[in-house]
């Protein structure tokens, strides 16, 4: 299954746009949810995850095969003092190393700090768009 329903217009168009689509204030996991379905991402709950480095219990958004990590901090003052403690690469949280099995990509939106770990170039170009751009973490080339 694609992971983007359309076409290479799609796709351009989302590459293209340096814009995020959501408000920080308004954002929550439906919101989120909702605009992933609007840009061709099937997107579902998936639960929840509980991370070492992360003080905050975070949900679990699965699109198709890959997961994301949505964590609420009581306010973006709070989340940029999390976010600080992750290296550029995003392998070092604070005091922890992490061994990714994918590339990681953390995002901060508002008072949320927002987590993909994978290899999937259109999944990042929705994230961007959603999002804006990560703050932390790899690149992830465009499938040849």
């Amino acid at each position: 299954m694609s992971l983007i329903v359309g076409c290479d217009a799609l796709l351009t168009a989302i590459s293209e746009s340096a814009t995020t689509i959501s408000s920080p204030t308004d954002f929550d996991a439906n919101i989120f949810l909702r605009e992933l379905r609007a840009l061709g991402a099937a997107g579902e709950q998936a639960g929840e995850i509980s991370q070492p480095f992360f003080a905050v219990t975070g949900q679990l958004i699965r699109v198709d095969t890959e997961t994301i990590q949505l964590f609420a901090y009581p306010d973006e003052q709070v989340a940029a003092e999390v976010a600080s403690q992750i290296s550029p690469n995003g392998f070092t949280i604070g005091t922890t190393t992490v061994d990714w099995f994918g590339t990681p990509h953390f995002y901060q939106h508002g008072r949320w700090l927002i987590l993909y770990v994978g290899d999937n170039y259109e999944l990042t170009l929705i994230l961007e768009r959603i999002l804006g751009a990560q703050f932390a973490g790899g690149v992830t080339p465009p499938e040849i």
